[in-house]
């Protein structure tokens, strides 16, 4: 029976492994996930739920991961939950290489204008993407932007429009990471003042290069209105946002950019312009759909609406937004917190958590906890509203072809975090609604299914 290893390291690959039940109450060895050629090596730690029965005595910290469901070592005292963590972070250490760089920042400079200007002549966006890959240099590829794009301020309308599909292509497929991107514009942007004296029109030019990165919600406007912040140039932020819009507009529809200004909850005052100003510089700028918008738009959306659930996913990567933030954009757009917003926000927790689908899918279980808790605080122990959050994740799972051992990883999660409880768990499987898929979620959830089985078996073994 393969199942998912227990662990809260980041970017953990969905594998092989075992939870067997135990009759002593440990929790089974996490073993190599390649063929099990090799024997176990750690054991992991699997919480005791909480029951209405007898307990065990256990150490009082937060979460349910704090109580021990079994003694890894009857000798070993302390905080087992963390102990059993660093284990298997020891263990995911020694099983993979770190990633090094192969190329250096001069080389990847040099390399990048060849690249875009063979891209600009022969449209072959496969061939760029493997000449990326071939730089075996994810963590430097904030270079690859920062010169991509400046080497197309000099070039024409339809090579800076390639740029920006290239980089909307990577990013999708994982290959640049979205903090490489911020990265690699905010150092543009910290020459932005000097780039505008010798290219009065760069701002026109960066809307190009970035429209299909914004429309696909690979960056969010809130993240570009950000950028400018962080490189000390707010002061252009009311220009730069506008070239940006009237590109979009230009590439998409003027509803689908009243829909990234909308959900993004920004507002031209934020953006530097006073009061007075706003309606005249609007129309100048041929933008005022969005204030006609803006006065027919009703609070009550629809949390099912792409654009949400691709804005949601973006503010749940972007380490700059804090959970805070993004309860505060949910007030804003959603009046209630009905079964809608939170399928919604925990199909967004698992795509904004995970890289690449089927095999290959890589789960960030940091990230992941991270983000659960403004799922919790939405469900708010409303188990109607858990049960959504199962049926939302199966759709994910879906979506990702059906990672092996992840929907069983992504249960104990939410189960560890208290956003669904032992009881929805067991309901869930007994009575799941939702047909589609449901022979392939029981598959791939049965490890933790058996799991709660066998603690039930353990708990009511004790005797104190």
């Amino acid at each position: 029976e393969s199942s998912p290893a227990l662990g809260a390291g980041a970017g953990l690959r969905v594998g092989g492994g075992a939870w067997n039940k135990k009759k002593d109450g440990q929790t089974p060895p996490l073993s190599e996930t390649k063929g099990d050629k090799e024997k176990s090596v750690v054991n992991k730690q699997a919480p005791q739920r909480t029951t209405s029965g007898p307990k065990r005595q256990t150490s009082q910290t937060s979460g349910r991961g704090s109580q021990q469901g079994a003694k890894r070592s009857s000798t070993q005292p302390g905080n087992e939950k963390q102990s059993a963590i660093n284990l298997v972070k020891e263990f995911n250490q020694g099983s993979k290489k770190p990633v090094h760089d192969k190329l250096d920042e001069s080389t990847i400079k040099r390399k990048t204008p060849a690249i875009i200007d063979e891209l600009s002549q022969n449209r072959d966006f496969a061939e760029a993407e493997d000449c990326i890959r071939e730089l075996e240099s994810p963590n430097l590829l904030h270079f690859f932007v920062c010169e991509a794009v400046n080497h197309s301020f000099e070039k024409s309308s339809s090579v800076r429009i390639c740029v920006g599909k290239l980089l909307d292509i990577l990013l999708k497929k994982g290959i640049l990471l979205h903090e490489r991107l911020i990265a690699g514009l905010t150092e543009t942007l910290e020459f932005a003042e000097d780039l505008e004296v010798d290219i009065p029109k760069m701002w026109d030019f960066l809307g190009e290069i970035l429209s299909p990165v914004v429309t696909s919600s690979q960056l969010s406007l809130i993240e570009y209105c950000g950028l400018f912040n962080e490189a000390r140039i707010s002061h252009c932020a009311a220009k730069a946002m506008t070239k940006l819009l009237q590109q979009c507009v230009k590439t998409t529809s003027k509803s689908k950019v009243t829909e990234l200004w909308e959900h993004s909850g920004l507002d031209w005052k934020a953006l530097g312009l006073l009061d007075n100003d706003i309606e005249e510089y609007i129309e100048r700028e041929n933008l005022q759909f969005l204030l006609t918008s803006q006065n027919d738009t009703t609070r009550n959306c629809s949390m099912d609406d792409p654009p949400y659930l691709k804005d949601l996913v973006v503010m749940f990567r972007s380490p700059d937004t804090t959970n805070d933030d993004i309860l505060a954009w949910i007030e804003s757009k959603c009046s209630e917190k009905d079964m809608k917003l939170v399928k919604t926000l925990a199909r967004a927790a698992v795509e904004a958590s995970t890289t690449g689908d089927g095999d290959s899918c890589i789960l960030s279980d940091d990230d992941f906890r991270h983000r659960l808790t403004v799922v919790k605080k939405c469900v708010d122990e409303n188990e109607y509203l858990q049960v959504q959050v199962l049926n939302a994740v199966k759709i994910s799972m879906e979506h990702l072809k059906h990672p092996p051992n992840m929907l069983s990883m992504i249960f104990w999660s939410l189960y560890d975090v208290e956003v669904v409880s032992e009881k929805v768990c067991l309901q869930w499987k007994q009575q799941e609604t939702e047909k589609t898929g449901r022979g392939m979620a029981l598959q791939t959830s049965r490890s933790f299914f058996n799991w709660l089985d066998a603690a039930d078996t353990s708990d009511s073994e004790v005797v104190l």
